[in-house]
């Protein structure tokens, strides 16, 4: 009974601690959000760029459907947002693009859409998000809908 106390008590202050952000690597830092259980899935990365002007990661969920919606916040951080005609790219398995172009040279001033007309589909696939010429240490936010 005590060790079933004890066991509940550590877990309780255990969850009420912040969790840290991963460390700064070579390939940047990529935070995800991913909501798989609805008919419509969600993936959110919050990117913060190398010293190179890179970021990329992998989503740990398969996704299916088509991808209804997209934005890109550069002004996330508005103290340090990307250069104009910063790129994001979100891959597929097989490698290709499922924005269909519509992540290349963005504008970093405002929130840039892509709507369903202009965005490809998923088909059982994990999705990998590439941010590239966005400048050393700078934060994107990368939402997509896929239904």
């Amino acid at each position: 009974m005590r060790r079933t106390v004890l066991l509940v008590l550590v877990l309780a202050v255990l969850s009420a601690l912040p969790l840290p952000l991963p460390a700064q690597s070579t390939n940047g830092t990529v935070v995800k959000f991913e909501i798989t259980s609805t008919s419509t899935q969600e993936v959110e990365f919050d990117a913060w760029t190398s010293a190179g002007g890179t970021a990329y990661d992998t989503t740990s969920n398969r996704f299916i459907g088509r991808v209804v919606s997209l934005h890109v916040d550069p002004t996330a951080n508005a103290s340090t947002p990307p250069p104009d005609s910063f790129d994001v790219q979100v891959l597929d398995e097989r490698g290709y693009d499922v924005l269909m172009g519509q992540g290349a040279d963005l504008d970093s001033s405002a929130v840039n859409f892509g709507t369903e007309a202009n965005l490809g589909a998923v088909r059982n696939s994990t999705l990998r998000l590439l941010v590239k010429n966005a400048g050393a240490k700078k934060k994107v936010k990368v939402r997509l809908l896929v239904r």
